[in-house]
């Protein structure tokens, strides 16, 4: 496959017939038309190496010879698809390129024009909200004013009708002060009288009842002393006697009593004498008995030991 010198660019028709640019179309047709020569040349060598070489050899030689062109072959064919895709993805990649700044700038410019847009309505819509503003203000003011008058107005009916009330209340009030202060000073002092007098009754009552209370309490409290040493003396004779009996029934059932005990622990002491006595004679017999055996025991170890 023939290509062009170093340096030689693209063009839309070549110069020459014989001369194509790696990525054009031309020289795919040129390798491919090379590929179908090789093999031909290839299928007449191993027909020409069959003829003279045997079957084995003829078989190794086409497979060898098959391979290398299919490595040829494949290597032409990567390089002219590799510069194709190349060739194909810069284009694509050109078009993105322009296609984005084409929308970008549509959609930059829609956007400048939708917010001018929202911008003025938004300006609008200040510009009526601030007269409604000032509307209501207007508005405001002219109730203040009014509320201002129709306030001072009431105030002053009111201070006068304040001023009547006061009047008419100070008039009835003195007039009835007067009179309360009658009717109360003559009721006081015939209430003052009544309290007197009663409290005297009273007092004269309280006093003839005291005097009588006091002389039946002195006689009472005189009975109850009177009974109450009787009756103290009467206690202590009869406090004297059961003591002095039961004092000497408990001395006799005491000495009784330790008498029995003493004869019985006697009686005990005696018999475990006795028991003790039989106890230690047959523990001595027993040990003697022991000692006894013990000594012959030795004596006969003695003896029977050879000289």
């Amino acid at each position: 496959m023939w290509l062009c010198p170093a340096g030689a660019g693209p063009r839309r028709r070549k110069q020459d017939p014989c001369c194509g640019h790696p990525n054009s179309l031309a020289a795919i047709k040129y390798a491919i038309v090379s590929l179908y020569v090789l093999v031909l040349l290839t299928i007449l060598g191993l027909c020409l190496a069959g003829c003279v070489g045997g079957v084995g050899g003829c078989v190794e030689g086409v497979l060898g010879c098959v391979g290398g062109v299919l490595r040829v072959c494949w290597g032409c064919v990567e390089g002219c698809v590799g510069d194709v895709l190349r060739v194909c993805w810069g284009c694509v990649g050109d078009v993105l390129r322009v296609c984005w700044g084409c929308v970008e700038g549509c959609v930059g410019d829609v956007l400048g024009v939708c917010w001018g847009c929202v911008e003025g309505v938004l300006r609008v819509c200040w510009g009526c909200v601030e007269g409604v503003l000032g509307v209501l203000r207007v508005c405001w003011g002219c109730v203040g004013g009014v509320l201002r008058v129709c306030w001072g107005c009431v105030g002053g009916v009111l201070r006068v009708c304040w001023g009547c009330v006061v009047g008419v209340l100070g008039v009835c009030w003195g007039s009835v002060e007067g009179c309360v202060e009658g009717v109360l000073g003559v009721c006081w002092g015939c209430v003052g009288d009544v309290l007197r007098v009663c409290w005297g009754c009273v007092g004269d009552v309280l006093r003839v009842c005291w005097g009588c209370v006091g002389d039946v309490l002195r006689v009472c409290w005189g009975c109850v002393g009177d009974l109450l040493r009787v009756c103290w003396g009467c206690v202590g004779d009869l406090l004297r006697v059961c003591w002095g009996s039961v004092e000497g029934c408990v001395g006799d059932l005491l000495r009784v009593c330790w008498g029995c005990v003493g004869d019985l622990l006697r009686v005990c002491w005696g018999s475990v004498e006795g028991v003790l006595r039989v106890c230690w004679g047959c523990v001595g017999g027993v040990l003697r008995v022991c000692w006894g055996c013990v000594w012959l025991f030795s004596l006969s170890s003695c003896l029977s030991r050879p000289h």
